[in-house]
């Protein structure tokens, strides 16, 4: 007679109950991390300067006063002269994170007996992380808090949005425009410095490619190109006052190419400008930022510490500079090697506009927190509990503000090749 058949039982279906849902340790997929976070922490703090809800200026020496004779002997001697100080008015902007967590969370938290991770320590991480974006975003642009511009002429309630330039038009990087916007991000349209009408909604998915935003707004909007798109993620979700709009920071392009800047301006005090903006484009080599650094010692006084630009005019400084390069062991050579000025820090990083280089002596910028920089750790301690629903509220504020107190310590070049 035949063997009795056998069907071998199997532990991933028949016998599946007896086995332990296995979690490894949660791994991180993408990169949040941001050097501008951590990079201000360097530059000079204002010397102790308070905050005042009626107006904070910087008194500035920056006029030359002249006036000196050369007379006859007996003649008669120089007419007296002064130079008034000049002013800088400086404008806090309030960066505000939040997030929520109900009370069963709370009830149950036993910390990595029962969670993978922290859920509470998770959702710091988070938003501490969305924070350090955010500055780093804002770093570079204008105090507009302009993040793009539209060319989409359309009248819908939902749509998708094109966006032709990033802070400026000399941004036009479709993946760097892209990167500025989140799915689930709140956005507004401002045209001629006011909301479109019902123009703030929620981003339902960004295109790197095109680049663009699918947009759901409030209700039918009619939007026009060249219309600007600013975050809008308060939730007053009603007029200009409730999106980001004239609340940005004062970042690197506004300090290199705005004339009016903590409301002085170059047109009425020609030295309120930088020591070089060098629009030339090409390759950039070391002689031309040994002229910006001579121009920032010659103009302002100062000692170029940082040089910052994107990863790809870094790598073709890289390329450009090897073939020069003199090393006395060939075999020895690395690959990969860097570029190097003596006292300065050069900085490259994704989050300068492509093509563009920024050096400075830092001791002219200055980061101003009115309360310590989040870490984005809470304790349960730290949640406000809701009045009539079942969950607390978790916030991260960051009252600030960027200086530059002499723009002859900052050089710019854009239009730079990248490799």
């Amino acid at each position: 007679m035949a063997a009795v058949a056998t069907t071998i039982t199997t532990a991933t279906s028949d016998m599946a109950k007896a086995w332990k849902k296995i979690q490894g340790k949660i791994a991180q997929a993408i990169q949040f991390d941001n050097v501008e976070w951590d990079m201000f922490d360097e530059f000079f703090a204002p010397e102790g300067t308070p905050w005042s809800a009626r107006e904070v200026t910087i008194p500035l020496d920056i006029s030359k006063a002249g006036g000196v004779a050369s007379i006859k002997e007996g003649g008669y001697e120089a007419n007296p002269s002064n130079k008034n100080l000049e002013e800088l008015t400086i404008t806090l902007v309030h960066f505000n994170a939040r997030f929520n967590i109900s009370k069963l969370a709370k009830f149950g938290d036993e910390g990595s007996r029962n969670q993978v991770t922290r859920d509470l320590t998770l959702r710091g991480l988070q938003k501490i992380r969305a924070l350090g974006e955010h500055w780093s975003d804002y770093i570079y642009g204008y105090s507009t808090a302009r993040l793009a511009r539209t060319s989409t002429n359309a009248t819908q309630s939902s749509g998708t949005y094109t966006l032709d330039q990033g802070y400026d038009s000399t941004v036009t990087n479709a993946a760097y425009i892209a990167d500025k916007f989140k799915e689930g991000d709140r956005v507004a349209l401002i045209r001629s410095a006011a909301l479109v009408t019902n123009a703030i909604g929620t981003i339902t998915a960004v295109t790197a490619a095109t680049p663009s935003i699918a947009v759901t707004w409030n209700g039918s909007v009619d939007s026009d190109a060249n219309d600007l798109v600013v975050k809008a993620n308060s939730m007053g979700n009603t007029d200009i006052d409730d999106t980001d709009y004239n609340r940005g920071l004062v970042g690197l392009l506004d300090m290199a190419k705005t004339a009016s800047v903590h409301g002085l301006s170059s047109s009425s005090v020609p030295d309120w400008d930088i020591a070089n903006g060098d629009t030339a484009g090409g390759r950039m080599t070391g002689l031309r930022l040994r002229q910006y650094h001579d121009e920032i010692a010659d103009e302002g006084g100062g000692k170029a510490t940082h040089v910052v630009t994107t990863r790809g005019v870094y790598r073709d400084l890289i390329d450009l500079e090897r073939p020069a390069m003199r090393y006395s062991d060939p075999l020895g050579m690395e690959l990969d090697g860097n570029v190097k000025m003596k006292g300065v820090k050069i900085v490259a990083t994704k989050k300068v506009p492509p093509g563009y280089l920024f050096t400075f002596d830092k001791s002219a910028l200055s980061r101003w927190n009115l309360l310590p920089k989040p870490d984005g750790s809470f304790a349960w301690s730290d949640g406000k509990e809701y009045i009539d629903q079942s969950g607390f509220v978790f916030a991260m504020d960051m009252p600030c503000a960027t200086l530059i107190k002499n723009r002859k310590k900052l050089a710019y070049a854009s239009g730079l090749t990248e490799s």
